[in-house]
C-alpha cells in the first residue's frame, strides 16, 4: 500500500485518519435503534444539513458513492 499525496509516513496518514474518525464518532458511533432516542440528528452541524436539505432524491443516493456536490 502507498502512502496518499501529501503525508510523508503511514504514522502521519493514520494518525490523521484517527483524528478524523474521532471528530465525527457521533455520524456512526450508535446503533441505528437508537437514532431518534439519541436525538443524533441535533448533533448535525447547521451547514450539513443545509446542505443534505438541498439535494434531491437521486443526490442523496449517491452520497454513499462518494457523490460530491460542487457549489
Amino acid at each position: 500500500m502507498l502512502v496518499p499525496t501529501g503525508y510523508a509516513d503511514y504514522v502521519s496518514y493514520f494518525s490523521e485518519v484517527l483524528s478524523f474518525l474521532r471528530e465525527y464518532s457521533w455520524v456512526y458511533n450508535f446503533p441505528v435503534t437508537e437514532l431518534l432516542v439519541q436525538d443524533v440528528f441535533k448533533q448535525i452541524p447547521k451547514d450539513w444539513s443545509m446542505a443534505l436539505f438541498s439535494l434531491n432524491n437521486e443526490q442523496l443516493n449517491n452520497l454513499p458513492k462518494g457523490f460530491v456536490m460542487v457549489l
